[in-house]
Protein backbone atom coordinates (compact mmCIF):
# COMPACT_ATOMS: atom_id res chain seq x y z
CA UNK A 1 0.00 0.00 0.00
CA UNK A 2 2.71 2.36 1.04
CA UNK A 3 4.25 1.68 -2.63
CA UNK A 4 1.08 2.58 -4.33
CA UNK A 5 0.98 5.97 -2.36
CA UNK A 6 4.41 6.53 -2.72
CA UNK A 7 4.30 5.90 -6.84
CA UNK A 8 0.94 8.33 -6.89
CA UNK A 9 3.29 11.10 -5.50
CA UNK A 10 5.96 10.49 -7.59
CA UNK A 11 3.76 10.65 -10.46
CA UNK A 12 2.01 14.06 -9.44
CA UNK A 13 5.26 15.60 -8.98
CA UNK A 14 6.28 14.71 -12.36
CA UNK A 15 3.35 15.68 -14.19
CA UNK A 16 3.65 18.94 -12.31
CA UNK A 17 7.30 19.33 -13.30
CA UNK A 18 6.60 18.26 -17.16
CA UNK A 19 4.15 21.18 -17.21
CA UNK A 20 5.90 23.68 -15.37
CA UNK A 21 8.88 22.93 -17.54
CA UNK A 22 6.74 23.45 -20.73
CA UNK A 23 5.81 26.47 -19.58
CA UNK A 24 8.64 28.14 -18.63
CA UNK A 25 10.09 26.81 -22.51
CA UNK A 26 6.77 28.59 -24.08
CA UNK A 27 7.54 31.70 -22.14
CA UNK A 28 11.30 31.89 -23.07
CA UNK A 29 10.64 31.93 -27.08
CA UNK A 30 10.64 35.12 -27.83
CA UNK A 31 7.68 36.80 -28.99
CA UNK A 32 6.77 37.70 -32.59
CA UNK A 33 4.97 40.74 -32.96
CA UNK A 34 2.50 40.04 -36.07
CA UNK A 35 1.54 42.93 -37.48
CA UNK A 36 -1.60 42.46 -39.62
CA UNK A 37 -1.39 43.47 -43.25
CA UNK A 38 -2.42 46.51 -44.67
CA UNK A 39 -5.56 45.97 -46.67
CA UNK A 40 -5.17 45.65 -50.32
CA UNK A 41 -7.91 48.46 -50.98
CA UNK A 42 -9.37 51.49 -49.22
CA UNK A 43 -12.71 52.24 -49.64
CA UNK A 44 -13.29 55.75 -50.17
CA UNK A 45 -16.14 58.46 -51.27
CA UNK A 46 -16.71 60.95 -53.22
CA UNK A 47 -18.77 64.27 -52.33
CA UNK A 48 -22.36 64.31 -53.67
CA UNK A 49 -22.29 65.90 -57.07
CA UNK A 50 -25.12 67.99 -58.91
CA UNK A 51 -25.40 67.59 -63.10
CA UNK A 52 -27.68 69.68 -64.62
CA UNK A 53 -29.34 68.06 -67.45
CA UNK A 54 -29.87 70.15 -70.54
CA UNK A 55 -32.63 70.40 -72.92
CA UNK A 56 -32.90 73.08 -75.81
CA UNK A 57 -30.49 75.29 -74.02
CA UNK A 58 -32.43 75.18 -70.75
CA UNK A 59 -31.60 73.07 -67.18
CA UNK A 60 -34.25 70.93 -67.10
CA UNK A 61 -33.18 69.42 -63.80
CA UNK A 62 -30.54 67.95 -61.82
CA UNK A 63 -28.79 64.23 -61.18
CA UNK A 64 -27.84 64.16 -57.28
CA UNK A 65 -25.14 61.28 -57.19
CA UNK A 66 -22.60 60.41 -54.51
CA UNK A 67 -20.27 57.84 -55.45
CA UNK A 68 -18.36 55.27 -53.73
CA UNK A 69 -15.19 53.67 -54.80
CA UNK A 70 -12.24 51.56 -53.66
CA UNK A 71 -8.94 52.52 -54.30
CA UNK A 72 -5.14 50.14 -54.24
CA UNK A 73 -3.79 50.91 -50.72
CA UNK A 74 -0.16 51.10 -52.01
CA UNK A 75 -0.86 52.95 -54.68
CA UNK A 76 -3.33 55.48 -53.31
CA UNK A 77 0.15 57.69 -51.86
CA UNK A 78 1.36 57.90 -54.77
CA UNK A 79 -0.99 60.11 -56.65
CA UNK A 80 -0.83 63.43 -57.33
CA UNK A 81 -4.45 64.62 -56.90
CA UNK A 82 -6.96 63.29 -54.51
CA UNK A 83 -8.73 60.26 -55.99
CA UNK A 84 -12.19 61.34 -54.55
CA UNK A 85 -11.99 64.56 -56.97
CA UNK A 86 -10.75 62.42 -60.23
CA UNK A 87 -13.75 60.75 -59.52
CA UNK A 88 -15.98 63.10 -59.37
CA UNK A 89 -14.67 64.64 -61.94
CA UNK A 90 -14.90 62.04 -64.35
CA UNK A 91 -18.69 60.55 -62.91
CA UNK A 92 -19.62 64.50 -63.48
CA UNK A 93 -18.02 64.09 -67.15
CA UNK A 94 -19.76 61.28 -67.94
CA UNK A 95 -23.68 62.39 -66.51
CA UNK A 96 -23.14 65.60 -68.23
CA UNK A 97 -22.80 63.99 -71.77
CA UNK A 98 -25.35 61.71 -71.40
CA UNK A 99 -28.35 63.20 -73.03
CA UNK A 100 -31.41 64.85 -70.86
CA UNK A 101 -34.09 63.04 -73.04
CA UNK A 102 -33.26 60.03 -71.70
CA UNK A 103 -33.95 61.30 -67.83
CA UNK A 104 -37.03 63.20 -69.03
CA UNK A 105 -38.40 60.09 -70.55
CA UNK A 106 -37.43 57.88 -68.19
CA UNK A 107 -34.81 55.93 -70.26
CA UNK A 108 -32.72 53.23 -68.13
CA UNK A 109 -29.29 53.98 -68.30
CA UNK A 110 -26.73 51.45 -67.94
CA UNK A 111 -25.44 52.07 -64.33
CA UNK A 112 -22.84 49.02 -64.35
CA UNK A 113 -21.10 50.48 -67.61
CA UNK A 114 -21.10 54.16 -66.21
CA UNK A 115 -19.67 52.78 -62.87
CA UNK A 116 -16.98 51.03 -65.07
CA UNK A 117 -16.17 53.90 -67.39
CA UNK A 118 -15.54 56.22 -64.34
CA UNK A 119 -12.94 54.00 -63.03
CA UNK A 120 -11.45 53.07 -66.17
CA UNK A 121 -11.53 56.90 -66.77
CA UNK A 122 -9.96 58.18 -63.64
CA UNK A 123 -7.24 55.04 -64.03
CA UNK A 124 -6.71 56.35 -67.70
CA UNK A 125 -6.02 59.64 -66.51
CA UNK A 126 -3.82 58.78 -63.75
CA UNK A 127 -1.96 56.17 -65.96
CA UNK A 128 -2.15 53.28 -62.83
CA UNK A 129 -4.81 50.73 -61.84
CA UNK A 130 -5.81 52.83 -58.90
CA UNK A 131 -9.31 52.26 -58.72
CA UNK A 132 -10.30 49.17 -58.30
CA UNK A 133 -14.44 49.59 -58.46
CA UNK A 134 -16.73 51.65 -58.41
CA UNK A 135 -20.39 51.62 -56.41
CA UNK A 136 -22.95 54.14 -56.14
CA UNK A 137 -24.13 55.36 -52.85
CA UNK A 138 -26.95 57.37 -53.97
CA UNK A 139 -28.34 58.41 -57.42
CA UNK A 140 -31.45 60.52 -57.57
CA UNK A 141 -33.00 63.09 -60.55
CA UNK A 142 -34.91 66.72 -58.97
CA UNK A 143 -36.75 67.75 -62.05
CA UNK A 144 -36.98 71.71 -62.55
CA UNK A 145 -39.92 71.81 -60.84
CA UNK A 146 -39.10 69.59 -57.71
CA UNK A 147 -36.39 72.32 -56.95
CA UNK A 148 -38.99 75.32 -56.96
CA UNK A 149 -41.26 73.24 -55.08
CA UNK A 150 -38.62 72.61 -52.17
CA UNK A 151 -37.64 76.32 -52.96
CA UNK A 152 -41.04 78.10 -52.19
CA UNK A 153 -41.63 75.82 -48.69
Amino acid sequence: MIKMLILGVWASLMSLGAAFGVMTWQNAKPQEDVAPPPPAATLLRTRTISVPMLLEGQVRGYVVSRFEFTADTAKLSSSGATPESLVADEAFKLIYSRSATDVQIAKKHDLQALTKSIGDGVNQRIGSALIKDVLIESWSYLSKEDLEKLNAK
